[in-house]
């Protein structure tokens, strides 16, 4: 796929400091969207509404095995964590560099990974059908 601006999927490289900032979320709402989980504004304010769409994606792919809520807590990044490190993208220390705090720096710095070769790409996790 060519990252232009007619692609649903465009955006600059993210870069790689493992700040789970707008930006970062921005781009994470827009992969669901692009892959058909998430309806709502690409705002990067990651409520509810985009945290229900990542747990039903992650649902979805065997990943996530608690009730869809919305709520962002530690069940939610664990299970994220578990799909970007079975689909290779993965810091094998994510969870410990967190310093408790979820997403943390390191699986914040495996998502950008992800996200910046899933812009790309058509392969990586699976997507809606």
């Amino acid at each position: 796929m060519a990252i232009s601006p007619s692609n649903p999927l465009f955006y600059p490289s993210i870069a790689l400091d493992g700040d789970f900032g707008k930006y970062t979320r921005q781009c994470l709402q827009r992969w669901l969207k692009y892959s058909y989980w998430y309806t709502g504004v690409i705002d990067g304010n990651f409520g509810s509404m985009s945290v229900k769409a990542l747990q039903t994606w992650m649902k979805q792919g065997g990943w996530y095995t608690r009730a869809v809520d919305g709520q962002a807590g530690k069940y939610t990044w664990y299970a994220f964590f578990d799909a970007l490190n079975k689909g290779g993208f993965w810091d094998p220390g994510a969870i410990t560099k967190s310093g408790g705090k979820l997403p943390g720096a390191g699986l914040t710095l495996s998502m950008q990974h992800w996200l910046n070769r899933e812009r790309t790409s058509q392969r990586g996790l699976p997507r809606k059908k």
